[in-house]
């Protein structure tokens, strides 16, 4: 007799592929996310691979929207919630002023301001296993701030999203990405420490608008590989896991918008994650260090000695 508890808790290999294939399909069906700072001024000049830069001129930028999310980060912290739901939030209000919605959302900050605590709080109240009331949450904000505008806010948002809030995550296709790496490639502490190190990126990602237009799956495939690589995996594993999971997720690892990607968050983890891994024992962990050392002599070293340049 089939354990279907058994099944839930330890999907097959078949099943873990086709749950992929369907977060990559949503990612860019209904939870595509678009430069909606370009709406507001179609002539900015525009990098390779990244959103028009943030210097539209509304009265919104992308300095707002990484505050906002930082505050965000602020608010979940002290609660003891989950930094994925900041994603899921940011997901919501990136789509919301890309509708016909959101066009005074985009030009006026205190609108702004109201969209993207309406949206952590919707985000909290599906996401997370407890909901804090509206009284409270309009407490974090600004004194003007009342319960009943969050409310009603809540029901523009779900109404202008149609309801689509359960957007695929980064560190969702992380997990996925992980759990259908071969056991006998990568061991579980590695793992464990890859799954961290990936976290880390994909916070940063998350308040950086210059990643609103880039698949989280492209996001986790370079933090997967960016944590690999500072971890010391051996040339043949590294490429073994590369070659995978571009499989796993049909992308190709050597475009030139992957590698942007990978290059940009490269230094990122070298220089910046190390300090936050630093509790776990690892044996690499020393060996971590003196690499991020020999990065600060060397700051063009990169993935694949890939430059780092046409992404920024």
């Amino acid at each position: 007799m089939v354990d279907k508890n058994h099944c839930m808790n330890n999907p097959t290999m078949e099943q873990r592929l086709e749950v992929i294939a369907s977060m990559r399909a949503q990612e860019t069906g209904v939870y595509a996310r678009c430069d909606w700072l370009a709406l507001e001024n179609s002539e900015s000049p525009q990098l390779p691979h990244t959103p028009q830069h943030a210097t539209a001129p509304c009265d919104v930028n992308s300095d707002c929207r990484e505050k906002m999310v930082v505050w965000c980060n602020n608010v979940v912290d002290f609660c003891g919630y989950s930094r994925e739901t900041v994603e899921i939030a940011a997901s919501y209000v990136d789509r919301y002023l890309a509708t016909p919605s959101g066009t005074r959302f985009r030009r006026n900050r205190m609108y702004f301001q109201l969209l993207f605590m309406t949206s952590l709080y919707t985000a909290i109240k599906i996401h997370e296993e407890t909901a804090l009331d509206t009284s409270v949450f309009a407490g974090f904000g600004p004194e003007m701030m009342k319960p009943e505008d969050i409310e009603g806010m809540e029901l523009k948002l779900l109404h202008a999203l149609r309801w689509h809030v359960n957007p695929p995550t980064t560190m969702g296709f992380v997990r996925l990405l992980l759990e259908a790496v071969p056991e006998d490639v990568i061991d579980a502490e590695t793992l464990h420490d890859v799954h961290e190190l990936s976290r880390v990126q994909t916070e940063f990602v998350c308040s950086n608008y210059h990643f609103v237009t880039v698949p989280p799956s492209i996001v986790a495939y370079c933090a997967i590989m960016n944590s690999l690589d500072n971890l010391r995996l051996s040339a043949k594993k590294l490429g073994y896991v590369g070659y995978f999971l571009s499989l796993v997720l049909k992308i190709d690892c050597n475009s030139d918008h992957v590698i942007d990607v990978q290059s940009f968050l490269y230094p990122f983890v070298t220089l910046q994650m190390i300090d936050r891994h630093a509790p776990c024992d690892r044996k690499e962990s020393r060996s971590i260090r003196k690499r991020r050392r020999r990065r600060r002599k060397s700051p063009q070293d990169s993935p694949k000695s890939i430059l780092y340049s046409s992404f920024l």
